[in-house]
């Protein structure tokens, strides 16, 4: 029994030594751990730094390749938008290629180009006829004009009293100047008819418009076809227009540049074209002015707005170009309105006392009356060209 007790004394603890015990045990398991936390701990914080850090570098990483990113699209835009930009400049300039191509194309062949008065000067010369009494006397009494026929003087004429039909219109002027009845006399007026014209030595062209009396007298003279666009060109430059602005042209300055520049023929624009197809619109090469033709060649008179003058022409084969209003064309017969329509440039390549009608010329021939080309409120600047 004193071995039990003895034992049990042994192996049983006070509350004291239990106490402390539990407090050396937690001491000891504290020290034990302390090294592996603040491994951990000391693992934790590098990693930590490590991740801020590669936060940091994914987040430089990411703004580098974000701005990159926006660079190249940036570039991309500002590609885009200049390409853009070139396109909108290249369709603008083809647009305005097109319509300097389309205006050139109406002002050659469309009639937006009006004839306007010419500015005359001194050094402008009247041509002179040598009519013949006869013929003055006829066209006075087919026009039925009682003030010109007062004003004409037989003592600066030459008669011949051989003459039949000259002796009859004297007979009619004298009874005509005595009674001025000029209406009964001349009913049955005229007794022997004129009739003239060389029409057909000219070709017809497309459209109406300024351009093609004056192409129509040189081909006349020159059996040749010559430049609309190389006439048009040195114009505008002569008159530093271009070709928005233009109205209109008088045939004086017409004639003035085809004398100073000369004019090319036609089948040299057709080559320029050809080597050329994106043109917008013409322009002469150095070969072009080189070879122009005519340069000087041109003379031109003012021609008298009279019968007799301007039938001696027709009579001599000489085209006279003028400038005329045109009111109305009705069956191939120019004739007045109402109004106006425009005033273009034509050629009188005929008459017919018959019809009291003159053939006039642009595009083709028309019928126009005798008093409608005599009137100087409606036609005016009558010249007769020659080439010299």
């Amino acid at each position: 029994m004193g071995n039990s007790l003895s034992d049990s004394s042994e192996e049983e603890l006070t509350d004291e030594e239990i106490e402390e015990s539990i407090i050396n045990n937690k001491n000891i398991i504290t020290e034990q751990e302390i090294p592996e936390q603040k491994n951990i701990k000391e693992n934790k914080i590098p990693n930590k730094k490590n991740d801020n850090s590669e936060k940091n570098h994914n987040s430089e990483n990411n703004d580098n390749s974000e701005k990159n990113h926006n660079s190249e699209k940036n570039e991309t835009l500002e590609k885009n938008e200049t390409l853009e930009d070139n396109e909108g400049l290249e369709k603008n300039n083809n647009l305005d290629k097109e319509n300097k191509f389309n205006i050139e194309y109406k002002l050659l062949n469309d009639n937006i180009i009006k004839c306007y008065p010419d500015e005359l000067d001194n050094f402008d010369l009247d041509y002179k006829t040598n009519n013949d009494l006869q013929n003055i006397l006829h066209n006075i009494f087919l026009l039925k004009d009682l003030r010109k026929l007062k004003k004409l003087n037989l003592n600066n004429y030459s008669i011949d009293k051989d003459n039949v039909y000259l002796q009859l219109l004297i007979n009619m002027y004298n009874t005509i100047i005595n009674s001025e009845i000029i209406d009964d006399i001349l009913n049955d007026f005229p007794f022997e008819y004129q009739e003239y014209n060389f029409d057909n030595k000219f070709e017809n062209l497309e459209n109406i418009n300024f351009f093609n009396p004056f192409l129509s007298i040189l081909t006349y003279y020159k059996n040749k076809n010559y430049s609309k666009s190389f006439l048009l060109y040195n114009l505008l430059e002569d008159l530093e227009q271009d070709y928005n602005s233009i109205k209109g042209l008088t045939i004086k300055d017409t004639l003035n540049s085809i004398n100073k520049n000369g004019i090319i023929l036609n089948n040299n624009e057709q080559n320029n074209n050809e080597q050329n197809t994106n043109r917008s619109n013409y322009k002469p090469s150095y070969s072009d002015f080189k070879n122009a033709k005519l340069r000087g060649k041109l003379s031109y008179f003012k021609v008298k707005q009279n019968l007799s003058d301007l039938k001696y022409l027709i009579n001599n084969n000489f085209p006279i170009i003028f400038s005329i209003s045109i009111y109305n064309i009705t069956n191939n017969k120019i004739v007045l309105d109402k109004k106006k329509k425009y005033n273009i440039s034509m050629i009188i390549t005929g008459y017919n006392d018959t019809k009291k009608e003159f053939i006039v010329r642009n595009d083709k021939s028309y019928n126009v009356n005798y008093s409608y080309i005599l009137n100087k409120k409606i036609c005016r600047n009558f010249w007769y060209v020659k080439i010299n």
